[in-house]
């Protein structure tokens, strides 16, 4: 009688840092998982992901061109039952409350152990959410005000309150209406709207508009 095996639990790896990635993914393969992809930027990531359709995205916050809620909203739409760990260098309770209201299953930083990250990956395949001690105990104080935005996350929504289209955007800051569209959907999870009028009334009362 042949035994039954179980399959390893698909994972694909974003971070722009080779070394760093190559690191992770052989940690990750070690632990007894099967990385499916990886991605060295935030298009990659979701296309690896639409593509590869794994069970759970590790991935960087700081992965250029967007940032982690741009990519978590991209691929939520296309994977809803996808489970996402954000892990990041910076001990940054913004960048977690930001990750998690976007849709992250979990947040940790890559001070973390071998063995620490391996359990991070089961609690999160497991349904729990997973977050960083140091950073859960901050997490209930409530941010004053709207987390400024990137230098390019200003000019978009500048530009989409001049009434400019994502392809004209596109055009005006030297980028892809993907990358746009990127921008757009962090600017939306910071502001926390739903659409363009509501981004440029919330971004006007938040003081990102120049020239108010």
């Amino acid at each position: 009688m042949v035994a039954s095996v179980t399959a390893k639990r698909r994972v694909v790896v974003a971070d722009d840092h080779p070394v760093v990635r190559d690191g992770i993914v052989a940690l990750v393969d070690a632990g007894g998982f099967d990385v499916v992809g990886e991605a060295e930027d935030s298009e990659r990531a979701i296309a690896v992901c639409e593509v590869r359709r794994p069970e759970l995205l590790l991935l960087d916050y700081e992965l250029p061109p967007g940032d982690a809620p741009a990519v978590i909203s991209a691929v939520r739409e296309q994977l809803p039952e996808l489970r996402i760990l954000v892990f990041t260098a910076f001990h940054d309770v913004e960048r977690a409350r930001i990750a998690l209201e976007a849709g992250a299953d979990g947040f940790v930083t890559k001070g973390l152990r071998g063995p620490a990250l391996i359990e991070a990956l089961n609690r999160v395949l497991a349904g729990e959410r997973m977050v960083a001690p140091e950073i859960e105990r901050l997490l209930g104080e409530k941010p004053e005000q709207v987390r400024p935005p990137s230098e390019r996350q200003r000019a978009v929504v500048e530009a989409v309150a001049a009434g400019a289209t994502n392809r004209e955007i596109a055009e005006q800051l030297g980028i892809t209406e993907r990358t746009v569209k990127y921008h757009l959907r962090a600017v939306f999870d910071r502001l926390g709207v739903s659409n363009r009028a509501e981004a440029v009334a919330r971004a006007s009362e938040a003081g990102w508009l120049r020239g108010e």
